[in-house]
């Protein structure tokens, strides 16, 4: 099997996993394992996903990704998810270098160009990230990902009209999106149609029951929509925190 191939065969285990399809997920791994078999750095990869996924051993997963880059220094999908882990634990430093590494190897890779878009919004700088999702969609103009993350973006910074814009572009090339369904909800709740959000957020409950980011969401509208528990004085802070946070969010943006 090509690398290509393999590189297929762990998207979608990460696909299954992320709809809670762990069954499904488990036996493609271990088809995959057995595929990569006669490909050291590969072989090392699928051993790096068994620990992470099946045994939640983040720092395993780490040596053996760090042994197969040693033993394919250049690949740069095997680079990307040594920057995509350092990424998820914050060590944005050791991330972009990964990240641009592989881009070196793959310039054109949407993956990569996506996870520095990534990289940039973690560290609040939006405009950058925008760029990067910009330069993916350039290659793949159907890049429902990067569509979505530039929502993200405008919404983080509290451009929620502009991020409806944009979920509505993902979901038109992938339609169960459940993501995109689940910002859009966030988005249209900060507009203040609650209903309508609700309509969203339930959307990617059915895509994928499993995924607490939604539930939670839903549950923080019902809140909101109630109205229980909150004094005028709770609402007042709430909106001053809340214009607090987007006017830093909005100062590293521009000179972060």
């Amino acid at each position: 099997m090509t690398r290509e191939e393999l590189r297929g065969m762990s998207s979608t285990i990460d696909d299954l996993m992320d709809l809670g399809r762990e069954e499904e997920a488990e036996k493609l791994l271990t088809e995959a394992l057995q595929a990569s078999a006669d490909d050291e750095a590969y072989h090392l990869f699928f051993q790096a996903e068994s620990a992470y996924y099946l045994e939640n051993d983040y720092r395993t997963r780490e040596q053996l990704l760090a042994k197969g880059l040693r033993a394919a220094p250049d690949d740069a999908f095997l680079l990307r998810n040594m920057g995509g882990g350092h990424l998820m634990k914050k060590r944005h430093s050791k991330a972009r270098r990964h990240f641009e590494k592989a881009l070196e190897a793959e310039p054109h890779d949407i993956d990569t160009l996506r996870c520095l878009g990534l990289l940039n919004s973690a560290r609040g700088r939006e405009s950058k990230a925008r760029k990067w999702f910009q330069q993916a969609l350039a290659i793949d103009p159907e890049d429902n990902d990067s569509l979505r993350q530039i929502g993200v973006s405008y919404s983080k910074l509290g451009k929620d009209e502009e991020a409806i814009v944009w979920y509505k572009k993902a979901l038109e090339y992938c339609s169960q999106d459940y993501d995109a369904m689940r910002q859009m909800g966030i988005s249209i709740a900060m507009l203040g149609d609650y209903e309508l959000a609700l309509t969203w957020l339930n959307r990617a409950l059915e895509v994928n029951p499993g995924d607490r980011d939604t539930t939670r969401n839903i549950w923080l509208v019902k809140q909101k929509q109630s109205g229980k528990g909150t004094s005028f004085i709770d609402v007042i802070m709430i909106r001053l925190a809340r214009k607090f946070t987007l006017a830093w969010r909005r100062f590293i943006d521009r000179f972060g």
